[in-house]
Formats: structure tokens, C-alpha cells, sequence
């Protein structure tokens, strides 16, 4: 457990210090752009603190280290807390990131993989050939209306980076009504607020974990395997624990 610590006051004071953080830390990575890249992570911040339902009180509350720590892995992936990209709240006093399917499929765009996510549903046509070129496959939609009701499934093409245009994917991951049901189960409000763009960012967090999509940050570091934070170095009041994109996607009682 942390020792007590003072809370960020305000959210020009959190503004502050993110300016301050940001700046130093592109400043290893791109000199030139180190401030205006601050500015846009210091205001996407701000916006995104004081629009949360409680004003941002609950993410003031939280404990600087779970700030720092959260910050500096967006930071690594170049990826500003905005609004509809990023989520930030409080849970016993730790910030909590989660990113949401379209994040997501914005990392693996930077990273040169195009990725195409869907949800099939009830009178859907999802026809699937696989040859020795790729993944041939073809999607129509039936008549139902696109509800969780309606939902059996979803799936993930992934086209591998250099492909050329009108190239097969290389690869397309299906997942059932039961594998979704299950994190549905796992997950928290957020799943039944926006139960389709969960159960996308559920397929899409599926093909990151098994290898059909590869996630670098933007200095060209991999970022760390999805199972691999069992060995990392337990954190110090002063040194934040290394974040990897299992934390910041993390499922269980995810919340808006």
C-alpha cells in the first residue's frame, strides 16, 4: 500500500503538471515538438477531467504515483486522453485508463496494420474461404437490427503492413456469442451502456493478445506482451509501476 500522499488540488494544477511531465518526457523523443505536443496532452487532459460526471473530483482524489504512472504510458503511445478515445476514473483512489475500440484500432493504423472489426448479428451472411494468399471473406448484413440482442458474434481482419491495395488479410480471428458473453460477465457499467463497441474492443484486445496485431510506440519500442507484467518490478511511492497495454485495456469493472 502507498503512504499517504497529497492530492492534485485543482485542474489547472494537474494541467501544470502535465505540461511539465509531457514536455520532458517527448523532449527525449522529439525536441522540436516536445512543447506542442504537451500542450495538446496538458488540454486533452483538462477536457476530459472536468467533462467526467462528478466534475473531476475522483480523479483529483487519486494518488499522484497512479496519475504519473497512467499518464506516462499514454505518453508512450503518443495517445492523448480525448474524449471518445481514452477513459479516466477512479477506483479506490488509483487512476484508471482504459482505452476504448477505436484507440485501439488507431495504434495498430500508426503501426502500419490495417484492421477492419465487426459484430455479426442475426440474419448476418459471413462467408469465409481461407487460401494459400490470404483470407477471402465476405460480410453482408441482414435485416435484424444491430442490438446486443441481436449479436452472435464478432470478428477481426487484419492485413499485415506493406500489403498491397485489394490484398487479402492475412489473417481474421472469429469470436463467438459465448467468448463475448464472457467479458461481458467480466466487465463492468460500460458493457451495458455500449455493449457493441465493447464486445469490438473485447475481439480487438482478442487479436493483440494471440499475435495477429503488433503494438510499437511511436520511438519504435515494442510495447510489452499482454501476459508478460507478472515479472515487472513492484512500484515505489516514487517510482511508478511500468505500464503495459493489458493495464490500460484492462476488462474487469470497467466503467464510463
Amino acid at each position: 500500500m502507498e503512504p499517504q500522499q497529497t492530492a492534485v488540488a485543482t485542474v489547472d494544477a494537474l494541467k501544470g503538471e502535465v505540461l511539465k511531465s509531457a514536455a520532458a518526457f517527448f523532449e527525449r523523443t522529439n525536441p522540436a515538438a516536445a512543447t506542442a505536443r504537451a500542450a495538446i496532452f496538458a488540454a486533452s487532459l483538462a477536457d476530459i477531467v472536468t467533462s467526467s460526471p462528478d466534475g473531476g473530483k475522483g480523479v483529483l482524489a487519486c494518488t499522484p504515483t497512479s496519475i504519473r504512472a497512467g499518464l506516462a504510458y499514454l505518453y508512450a503511445l503518443d495517445l492523448p486522453p480525448s474524449r471518445g478515445m481514452v477513459y479516466l476514473y477512479p477506483r479506490s483512489g488509483v487512476l484508471q485508463v482504459s482505452l476504448t475500440h477505436r484507440a485501439l484500432l488507431d495504434l495498430a493504423r500508426r503501426g502500419g496494420w490495417r484492421v477492419s472489426c465487426q459484430t455479426v448479428h442475426d440474419d448476418d451472411a459471413l462467408d469465409i474461404i481461407y487460401t494459400s494468399e490470404g483470407v477471402q471473406y465476405r460480410h453482408v448484413r441482414g435485416s435484424s437490427n444491430r442490438t446486443w440482442d441481436t449479436c452472435t458474434g464478432a470478428y477481426v481482419a487484419v492485413w499485415a503492413p506493406g500489403s498491397a491495395a485489394g490484398a487479402l488479410p492475412c489473417d481474421l480471428l472469429e469470436l463467438d456469442r459465448s467468448y463475448l458473453d464472457k467479458a461481458a460477465q467480466a466487465g463492468g457499467p460500460v458493457w451495458k451502456k455500449w455493449p457493441l463497441e465493447m464486445a469490438q474492443k473485447s475481439a480487438l484486445k482478442a487479436a493483440f493478445a494471440r499475435g495477429y496485431v503488433t503494438i510499437h510506440t511511436p520511438d519504435g519500442a515494442p510495447v510489452m506482451p499482454l501476459d508478460s507484467d507478472d515479472d515487472a518490478p513492484t512500484a515505489t511511492p516514487d517510482t511508478p509501476r511500468p505500464r503495459t497495454l493489458e493495464d490500460a485495456i484492462a476488462t474487469p469493472q470497467e466503467q464510463a
